[in-house]
């Protein structure tokens, strides 16, 4: 998608929306969880590389692999899919203007489209 975006000509942002769930462990060592990326604990430093390995493996490797990637930090795939596109557009978004959006609750729905709509999430 960064990729994309340096050849629009009119791209004024990049909003990646992630999730406060990112930073879910960070907040059993710190009473206050700032709004920065934490990276601490985590063996990988190139999450590139970590999304390149992970998507040439066969759906049975990957899941039998997962829990190493997790390292005991994030506590399911969507987290680590989260943060690892943080970090992976925190090293590569150079010039163009990049903001990482957080959402931090996300609740049923009383009416709309149809009660309970989101408890699956």
């Amino acid at each position: 998608m960064l990729e994309l975006s340096r050849e629009c000509k009119n791209f004024s942002v990049y909003n990646f929306v992630s999730t406060v769930a990112v930073n879910l462990e960070s907040t059993k060592q710190r009473k206050v969880t700032e709004e920065k990326l934490y990276y601490k604990g985590l063996p990988y430093t190139n999450p590139d590389k970590v999304i390149d390995e992970i998507m040439g493996m066969s759906e049975e490797v990957a899941e039998k692999r997962m829990p190493q990637y997790l390292n005991n930090t994030l506590h399911m795939n969507y987290s680590f899919s989260k943060h690892m596109f943080e970090k992976s557009l925190v090293k590569n978004h150079k010039e163009i203007p990049a903001i990482i959006s957080r959402a931090a609750v996300i609740t049923n729905s009383l009416r709309e489209p149809f009660p309970q709509y989101t408890d699956q999430v």
